[in-house]
């Protein structure tokens, strides 16, 4: 992915807000206020961006990012995986599919995630859920 790849953006600070880039993502603090503009609806992570954390980063990283936030997990939850489900949900509606690495659409009426390619595969959230618990 190229440096100047558009990763996230944000209404924040204003009045020009911020374009986020792999170098401004690599570090769990900006990660954190970035989950902050996007529970308060100020920012947008894109599909390259979701893929970008989720290559790079530990789950228990990115959890740790919203332990604060409770953006992705309500603030007494700590089951990491509710937190994989939250967040690969959150992926796959912006068009990202991190079981493998694709891209396309999320229908959630069907549950069923539609790659570029015309096939599709059914989200199995039981076994998101149960992959996560075992590798934390």
């Amino acid at each position: 992915m190229p440096e100047e790849a558009i990763l996230a953006w944000s209404q924040e600070p204003m009045p020009n807000g911020k374009i986020y880039q792999i170098s401004d993502l690599n570090k769990l603090s900006e990660i954190s206020s970035l989950f902050g503009f996007c529970k308060n609806n100020t920012a947008h992570i894109t599909p390259d961006g979701w893929r970008h954390l989720i290559i790079n980063f530990k789950l228990e990283d990115l959890q740790s990012a919203d332990a604060n936030i409770h953006w992705l997990m309500e603030e007494k939850e700590n089951d990491i995986g509710e937190f994989c489900c939250s967040l690969y949900f959150k992926a796959m509606i912006s068009g990202y599919y991190p079981p493998t690495n694709d891209f396309g659409d999320f229908d959630q009426e069907n549950n069923t995630f539609l790659f570029l390619d015309g096939s599709k595969s059914k989200i199995d959230w039981s076994l998101i859920y149960d992959n996560a618990s075992i590798n934390s």
